[in-house]
């Protein structure tokens, strides 16, 4: 088979990324941002102090980047561009921003399996649900096994139907099926989250940002009303959004997703309201970086985030952040409308430390 490449032009705002992604996609082909490599090279010129109107050795300077395609690490299909030399992060267009890694590396597993195995380990009976069925009976079987005096049940359900549709009648089958074997949900976390990688404002249709906002805020609304009504009946309970500190402070090309999790906040505020009364409480959990397995695989991509990212020089990991959740949901008994960013002190600090060479 041969070697294909294929470039796309145009002038701003003509679909070039959107039509590439696409195409890229479809065809199984690598895509490449080649404006963000241009801006790499310039960026690389501007941090080094070199200005390209004098007689600077432009040969030379170039001679000294190494710019790697890491196609082996990828977010949302994305490429990574690395300068490797300087080991900083430079191309951001359309790597579904290793600034994401940076400000906000999370796995959404990682955050369910712990706090998971946190409740279950204090004797907490568990009704956790996922996209996937495979993957949601594989870990109802793990935990069950790993928890045997506890009742676990998994449920496969997705939150959208499609772009403009969230998926009403499986969550009013959800509660039914709950109903139905006599369990009552004391306490719902809410972590489902469309992240909204590589949104891009004049490129991404429409709906693009409609799924973000449906995911992460209209899913979670619809959770919420269902599981507050029976804890209604049942006297109280608690309900716990799994935020993020993107609701305080924004990050480039994610649109949709800063504007959700600012949304979030806005209906755990209202919801506190409406529910105090019924002696339910409602609160946050804003994660920052997250320490992953990623981490683990790209010790010299992380090496130098905690110390430029955190005053106290330290990420969070899985347990923090449910620890944070068992806070709300058993050890708070008169907080409600609260929110509890764990991450380092990354929120308060206004730029990463740039370590003098």
């Amino acid at each position: 088979m041969g070697f294909f490449s294929i470039a796309l032009d145009g002038p701003a705002g003509a679909g070039k990324s959107t039509v590439a992604k696409g195409a890229a996609k479809e065809l199984g082909f690598i895509y490449v941002d080649t404006g963000a490599l241009y801006r790499t090279v310039g960026l690389k010129f501007m941090r080094d102090g070199y200005d390209t109107n004098l007689d600077c050795d432009i040969d030379a300077v170039l001679k000294t980047i190494e710019v790697n395609m890491i196609h082996s690490y990828k977010l949302g299909g994305y490429n990574i561009v690395l300068d490797v030399g300087s080991g900083a992060v430079h191309a951001v267009d359309d790597l579904a921003y290793d600034v994401i890694n940076l400000y906000e590396t999370k796995s959404a597993d990682e955050i369910v399996s712990v706090c998971l195995e946190k409740f279950a380990s204090e004797g907490k009976n568990i009704v956790f649900t996922g996209r996937d069925p495979e993957k949601v009976a594989e870990a109802e079987k793990k935990y069950r096994a790993k928890f045997p005096r506890v009742n676990i049940i998994g449920c496969a359900i997705d939150s959208l139907l499609d772009e403009r549709t969230v998926d009403e009648e499986g969550v009013e089958e959800l509660f039914a099926f709950l109903d139905k074997k006599g369990i009552f949900v004391e306490t719902l976390v809410l972590n489902a989250a469309d992240q909204g990688l590589g949104q891009k404002i004049f490129e991404n249709p429409l709906t693009d940002l409609m799924k973000v906002i449906n995911t992460n805020v209209v899913w979670n609304y619809c959770l919420c009303e269902h599981a507050a009504a029976r804890m209604k009946e049942q006297g109280g309970g608690n309900i716990v959004f799994i935020n993020s500190n993107t609701a305080y402070r924004a990050i480039p090309d994610r649109v949709a997703y800063v504007a959700s999790k600012g949304g979030q906040l806005g209906l755990m505020r209202a919801l506190t309201l409406d529910l105090g009364k019924y002696n339910i409480r409602v609160n946050a959990v804003l994660p920052g970086m997250i320490r992953t397995d990623r981490w683990e695989k790209n010790p010299d991509f992380y090496r130098d985030v905690p110390s430029r990212f955190t005053p106290i020089g330290d990420v969070a990991d899985g347990t923090d952040i449910a620890d944070a959740v068992w806070y709300f949901a058993e050890c708070a008994r008169n907080t409600t409308g609260a929110e509890l960013v764990v991450d380092g002190g990354n929120t308060v600090q206004l730029y990463p430390i740039i370590p003098k060479e």
